[in-house]
């Protein structure tokens, strides 16, 4: 159950093996101490460990319970948790793919959702580019296929043969003073880093122009100390200004900038990062990015994934302001208006407000509707694809931040003061460091308004990681860029019977052109043939 993905079919694993009374799979912090895989939650348990409960991390964890189980998965909902009940079959599994085949060999057809599949077609936010992020993943508990549920972040799933129901979860405890909060989250970030460092483990950290990746850095300084961190840029990411911000910072906090990592995580090769791919997005989130690398004990990256969750992102132009697309009403009037079958404007509008009715349902009071559904879809499917492959941890999207933006008032939401707050509590002097862009430096106003709070004074975790993975599987076959097309061709005429003719060249001209470079302009500029590929949910797979 360490593997990528896990299906859970009528109580048994995909080989149709009964599961044990408990299980977990994947990686989680409780307080300091860090958790990872079977063999590391074991030894946490017999250390007094309690079972995981909405803990930061990527992780699910099932318990038996009478002739069915109990399944929960990280804060965040990294380790998404998708599931179906029919008389007679149930299954979960973090996979569409999965699930549709397990449908299949249960005599069950896999059908589309006109709704979501309308939602999957649609091209963005505010004008037709196909860049738009609200769309780029799915935007209501429902999926493309048919009678499959995405359980919310905040619940528990029971199932078994008696029926499905979800649990929402006992909210958090909630603080009555921000910078008491702040002060806690900021020392216990700062333990489990260095409780990692004192483990023997490597700190790989993206580092950008912006302020979300200066903010990870800045914790990451206070746990290490710089001691085994290894800051990196994408030099073909952003663009000069990101490198000279990035380089910069380093030069300042004394730290070596995209030096190498003195262990190497081994390279997932193409039949496995192609299966990766397909199992954890497909039909799920539409930019097609490969897996590169396989889970490594001892080698930690941390991204600035998850800043929006702290943040006002969706709808921020200035076109957008004059419309108050800040309003949920006006919100999911636009939206619709994005769908191109008419016909499903209507029950598409009907879903996302059901979804954002049941989101605020079980949130703190006051929460912004249109943050909250970022962190339940933006926040899950794109900052968190890569921690489901990859030991990735993005500080940023956490309970303990959470917790600090619940306390934080609109107006520090609305001008992301609690990060100027972060790094300057942290590190004073670095909010002065130069930024990609002239909007995100401190300003006068952020400036009067800073918090400066002395992080908590906690003892460095400790590290339960006895996991080995496992052995790489031979290479050879296809390429990636083969498979694809294949999975592309296998799927496209049936999409044909449901997407416009030009959207389908445009697709096959962004495939072609990725065939022939070896890689896609950019995952954006992928996003339709990820589309057309998801119709392969509803096919029989190849004998």
């Amino acid at each position: 159950m360490d593997s990528l993905t896990f299906l859970v079919v009528n109580g048994c694993n995909a080989r149709g093996r009964p599961l044990p009374d408990e299980l977990l799979s994947g990686y989680f912090f409780h307080g300091a101490d860090f958790v990872l895989g079977k063999a590391g939650y074991a030894a946490f348990r017999a250390a007094g460990g309690p079972a995981p409960l909405a803990e930061d991390g990527c992780y699910i964890h099932a318990l038996r319970e009478g002739d069915g189980y109990r399944f929960a998965a990280d804060y965040c909902g990294y380790r998404k948790i998708f599931y179906i009940h029919r008389p007679g079959f149930w299954a979960v599994s973090n996979s569409l793919w999965q699930i549709a085949r397990a449908m299949r060999a249960a005599g069950l057809e896999p059908r589309p959702d006109p709704v979501e599949l309308a939602a999957m077609e649609a091209e963005g936010t505010l004008i037709p580019t196909g860049r738009g992020m609200f769309f780029s993943q799915l935007t209501t508990f429902r999926t493309v296929i048919e009678g499959v549920c995405l359980l919310p972040r905040d619940s528990a799933l029971r199932i078994g043969p008696g029926g499905a129901t979800e649990l929402p979860l006992c909210p958090r405890p909630t603080g009555q003073d921000y910078a008491a909060t702040l002060a806690r989250a900021l020392g216990l970030w700062s333990a489990r880093i260095a409780g990692l460092v004192q483990a023997g483990w490597q700190l790989s950290a993206d580092l950008t122009g912006g302020i979300d990746s200066r903010s990870v850095l800045a914790l990451l300084m206070a746990g290490s100390g710089g001691q085994a961190l290894f800051p990196r840029s994408n030099l073909n990411d952003r663009g000069r200004a990101d490198l000279r911000v990035a380089q910069d910072l380093c030069r300042h906090l004394g730290l070596a900038h995209n030096a190498p990592l003195p262990q190497r995580p081994p390279a997932l090769p193409a039949p496995e990062a192609f299966a990766a791919w397909r199992d954890l997005c497909l039909g799920a989130y539409h930019p097609i990015y490969f897996p590169r690398h396989r889970l490594t004990p001892g080698i930690a990256h941390f991204g600035g994934g998850g800043g929006g969750n702290q943040r006002s992102v969706y709808d921020r132009s200035v076109w957008a302001r004059l419309r108050r697309l800040g309003r949920p009403d006006r919100f999911v009037a636009a939206r619709m208006a994005n769908l191109r079958p008419a016909a499903q404007r209507a029950p598409y509008g009907a879903a996302l407000r059901a979804t954002l009715a049941r989101i605020a349902s079980t949130a703190p009071a006051g929460m912004d509707p249109l943050l909250l559904h970022y962190r339940e879809f933006r926040n899950r499917f794109h900052a968190g694809r890569t921690p489901q492959y990859q030991l990735s941890i993005n500080p940023l999207a956490s309970a303990l931040l959470d917790d600090c933006a619940a306390l934080a008032g609109a107006a520090r939401i609305e001008t992301a003061q609690m990060f100027y707050d972060m790094l300057e509590s942290l590190h004073p002097g670095l909010v002065d460091r130069p930024f990609d862009k002239r909007h995100k430096a401190i300003g006068a106003a952020r400036r009067a308004a800073l918090t400066r709070v002395t992080p908590d004074p906690l003892p460095p975790g400790r590290a339960f990681a006895d996991w080995a993975p496992r052995p790489p599987r031979a290479q050879g076959g296809p390429g990636l860029m083969e498979r694809m097309a294949n999975l592309y061709a296998r799927a496209r005429p049936l999409a044909a019977q449901h997407l416009p003719a030009r959207y389908l060249a445009q697709a096959d001209r962004e495939l072609e052109r990725a065939r022939k470079t070896g890689a896609f302009s950019h995952p954006n500029a992928s996003k339709r043939v990820g589309v057309v590929a998801a119709f392969a949910l509803f096919l029989a797979p190849d004998p």
